[in-house]
Parts: C-alpha cells; sequence; structure tokens
C-alpha cells in the first residue's frame, strides 16, 4: 500500500512519479488522505487479511506514531533533508535508532526493498 498525505490532485502527480519510476511495482494499492497516516493503517489492516509490511516516509511526525503503535512495521525514514547529520553524533545516532532504516532517496530505498521482499 502507498499510503500519501495532502491534496488530492498533488498527490495523484507524486503516485504517478513513482510509477514511472518503478516503484509502483512493489505496491497493490494506493491511498490519498488527509488523516493521521498511523489511523489510515490501523484501518486498513482492520479490513484485509494482511497488513502494511513496511512504512517509508520523510515526516518524522508521521513516523513516530506508526513506530510506537505499531512494532510490527518496518519503518524507513526518508531523510532528504540530511536532518540525521545535524546536531552531535550521540543526538544524530539516537534519531536514527529509531527506526529500521534511514534512506536519503527513493533509490536507496528501492535497493533496500529489493533486497528485503
Amino acid at each position: 500500500v502507498i499510503l500519501t498525505y495532502g491534496l488530492p490532485e498533488f498527490q495523484k502527480y507524486k503516485l504517478q512519479g513513482l510509477e514511472d519510476g518503478g516503484m509502483g511495482t512493489y505496491f497493490k494499492k494506493m491511498i490519498i488522505t488527509t488523516r493521521s497516516k498511523v489511523e489510515v493503517i490501523d484501518s486498513f489492516c482492520r479490513e484485509q487479511d494482511e497488513c502494511v509490511n513496511f512504512f517509508i516516509d520523510d515526516s518524522i511526525a508521521q513516523l513516530y506514531p506508526v513506530v510506537n503503535r505499531r512494532p510490527d512495521i518496518i519503518t524507513m525514514w526518508l531523510d532528504r533533508k540530511r536532518l540525521s547529520k545535524i546536531g552531535t553524533k550521540e543526538v544524530a545516532d539516537q534519531r536514527c535508532r529509531e527506526f529500521d532504516y534511514v534512506v536519503e532517496d527513493l533509490y536507496q530505498a528501492d535497493k533496500i526493498l529489493a533486497e528485503i521482499i
């Protein structure tokens, strides 16, 4: 499942880019929402026979609720702004440990998914 948050017009454009880039092959369904992503994940998992396995996001605010409520889901922080490099090494290491993976772009995420799946 690809779960994306924001204005539907922009999100449709973003999803088309993922499809065109080849990442759409990993996903069976695409959902656009303006609700909290963890709420949508919970609802989706209750309604389906299978659940979400991976959660990739560039928003720490969306990742933390998933980490806290859904330890069964592998989390990947898409750190486009290289925020994991800011601050002391200890602070950066702590920030990265909270997630299963930290990647700088979708190319890295694609490589990890290809190895895991």
